[in-house]
This record gives C-alpha cells, sequence and structure tokens, in this order.
C-alpha cells in the first residue's frame, strides 16, 4: 500500500511526488540529443499526465490548505523558479555553457 507525501505541516500532498517526477523527465531529457530527448520528454510527460489522473480519482485534489500555509508554499515554488531560471539564463554565460 502506497503513503501520500505530506508537506511539513502534515497535510497530504498526493500530486507532489508527480509534480517533482515532472521536472525530473524534462531535467533529464535535456542532456540528450534533441531527437531522442524530445521523443523521451513526451513518453514521460505522457506517463505523468497518466499518474496525475490515477492520482486525482484516488485522492481528490488533496486537502485545502489554510491561507497562511497556501501563501508559503507559493512564495517557495516562485523563489525556487526564479532561481532555476536565473540559472539557465547565468549557466551558459560562464564557460561557454554545458555544451561546449
Amino acid at each position: 500500500m502506497s503513503r501520500t507525501v505530506r508537506a511539513v505541516a502534515g497535510i497530504p500532498v498526493p500530486h507532489l511526488e508527480i509534480v517533482l517526477g515532472a521536472v525530473a523527465w524534462v531535467a533529464g531529457t535535456l542532456a540528450l540529443p534533441t531527437g531522442v530527448g524530445t521523443v523521451l520528454m513526451a513518453a514521460g510527460l505522457g506517463v505523468t499526465g497518466v499518474l496525475w489522473v490515477a492520482v486525482r480519482r484516488r485522492h481528490g485534489l488533496g486537502a485545502r490548505l489554510d491561507r497562511a500555509l497556501r501563501t508559503q508554499v507559493l512564495r517557495l515554488g516562485l523563489g525556487v523558479l526564479v532561481a532555476l531560471v536565473a540559472l539557465g539564463v547565468v549557466l551558459p554565460l560562464v564557460g561557454g555553457g554545458w555544451g561546449s
């Protein structure tokens, strides 16, 4: 029997692993050549969609977060997104990028 991932506050977050898996698929396929990477990314995102639907049928939308915790989670997510975009812009400028 699988267990639902819980946030720090003890609130169940059933979709968290699926979102992290989708991010891992995208990040992993960036290291592959264009054709193979695109096909593998499409397959991975397709599997992610199927898993999303399965978890949603089993758990619904999950627990509702109170306003303060929701704001904290959104700030954290936005901070991670900004950091990743900044790294994506800065890293190619340093040392000619990964592909060189």
